[in-house]
C-alpha cells in the first residue's frame, strides 16, 4: 500500500511540474525548488507527517534516545569546543535554529567559523560532524583562509602578504588536515532557503555523508523567492519569511542552523552598548522562531591612548531549552580566533 501510495505521489509531482511549466507562470528555478522540496519530503516517508501520536508512542520513542544518550551511545548534540558553553547548551540540538547576533566588524563570522571548524574535528575517538558553511558575503578563498589562519595559529594578514614563510611547513600541514575534515562551502552571494535546502539534499547523495550541521553568514543578505509574499512585502516580513523557513529547514532536515545576524544601530547608543533581544535587526520574528539566542558584546573602538581590548562576552540571552548565561572570551584578531576565559560570571537576565 505504502509503495503504491509513493509512486501515485510520484505521478502526482510529474503531472503538476509538466502543467506548471507548460503554463510558464512560474521561473524555471523556482519550479525546480518547489520540486526538489516536495521530493525530499516524499523521500522521508511518513516521518515528517504523522500527524496525532498517542502519548505511548511518543514516550517509547523519547525514552529510547534518552537510554540512549545515558548510556553514550547517542551525542547530546553538535559540540563547537567552548567548554562552558558546550555544558549550557548540551551541544546544538538537532532541529533548532541558533542566531548569532552583533554589530558589524564585531567577529560574528570568526565565532562561527571556529564552531564549524571545531565540530568538524574529531574528538574523543568519534569522527567530525559534517558542515557546511553559506557565506554571502566572503569568497570560497576568504573563508578557506580565516579556517586555516585559526587552526595554524599562523597571523592571518602575514600569510596574505606573504610574510609567514617561516611558517609555511606547519601552514602546509595544517592544510592538509583541514581537507580531509567534513566541511563544505557555498559563496554563492545571491542564495534562497529552498536552494540551500537543495544543496544539502544533493550534497548528501553525491557523497553519502548527511550534512549534519549548518551555518548562514548572514540573514539579511539573504533573497527571497520571486513568488514568496516575502518578495513583495516590506524588508521586516521579508525577513521574518526567511527565519520561518530556516526554522522549517532545522526542523525537517533534523539538523542544528545556526544563522547570523545583524544588530540595529541602536545598541551603540546604549550605556554599555551591551545587546537585548529587542535589538535584532528587521524583525521581532527572528527571536520568536529561534530555539537559541546568543550576542557578542565587545569593546571595538579604543582611544589612541588605548590598547586593543581583546576581551568579549558570549551572551546567551534567549535558550528554549536551558538556562541563560554571559560567557567570557578572548578574541584573537590575527588568527580570526576566539578562546574561552577560565573566570565566569552570573546568569544573563
Amino acid at each position: 500500500i505504502r509503495r503504491k501510495a509513493k509512486l501515485r505521489r510520484l505521478v502526482h509531482l510529474g503531472a503538476q511540474l509538466a502543467r506548471q511549466a507548460a503554463e510558464e507562470d512560474e521561473a524555471p528555478e523556482v519550479l525546480v525548488d518547489q520540486t526538489a522540496q516536495s521530493l525530499f519530503h516524499l523521500a522521508q516517508g511518513d516521518a515528517k507527517a504523522k500527524g496525532l501520536l498517542s502519548i505511548q508512542t511518543v514516550a517509547d520513542d523519547a525514552m529510547e534516545r534518552l537510554a540512549d544518550r545515558m548510556e553514550g551511545r547517542l551525542s547530546t548534540g553538535i559540540r563547537v569546543g567552548f567548554s562552558r558553553f558546550d555544558e549550557l547548551t548540551q551541544g546544538f540540538q538537532p532541529g533548532n535554529l541558533i542566531v548569532l547576533a552583533a554589530r558589524p566588524g564585531i567577529g560574528k563570522t570568526a565565532l562561527a567559523l571556529n564552531w564549524i571548524l571545531r565540530a568538524a574535528q574529531e574528538r574523543d575517538g568519534r569522527p567530525g560532524h559534517c558542515g557546511a558553511f553559506f557565506s554571502l558575503e566572503m569568497s570560497h578563498e576568504e573563508v578557506f583562509m580565516r579556517l586555516l589562519a585559526a587552526k595554524s595559529q599562523t597571523n592571518m594578514k602575514d600569510m596574505q602578504a606573504g610574510r609567514a614563510s617561516g611558517r609555511l611547513e606547519h601552514v602546509m600541514k595544517t592544510r592538509d588536515e583541514l581537507v580531509q575534515m567534513p566541511l563544505f562551502i557555498c559563496d554563492q552571494a545571491s542564495i534562497t532557503v529552498p536552494q540551500i535546502q537543495n544543496m544539502i539534499v544533493k550534497q548528501g547523495s553525491q557523497s553519502n555523508r548527511r550534512v549534519e550541521f549548518v551555518i548562514v553568514d548572514y540573514l539579511q543578505l539573504l533573497s527571497s523567492p520571486e513568488s514568496s509574499r516575502g518578495a513583495k512585502q516590506n524588508e521586516a516580513v521579508r525577513i521574518g519569511e526567511i527565519s520561518r523557513g530556516l526554522k522549517l529547514m532545522a526542523k525537517d532536515f533534523g539538523i542544528p542552523v545556526v544563522v547570523l545576524s545583524q544588530l540595529n544601530r541602536e545598541v551603540e547608543h546604549r550605556t554599555g552598548g551591551r545587546p537585548q533581544l529587542s535589538d535584532l535587526r528587521d524583525s521581532g520574528a527572528i527571536e520568536q522562531d529561534a530555539d537559541m539566542v546568543a550576542f557578542i558584546h565587545r569593546k571595538m573602538m579604543p582611544s589612541a591612548t588605548e590598547e586593543p581590548d581583546p576581551s568579549a562576552e558570549l551572551i546567551v540571552a534567549k535558550h528554549r531549552n536551558g538556562p541563560t548565561a554571559v560567557i567570557q572570551l578572548h578574541f584573537q584578531g590575527e588568527f580570526a580566533m576566539y578562546r574561552e576565559m577560565v573566570r565566569e560570571t552570573s546568569s544573563y537576565a
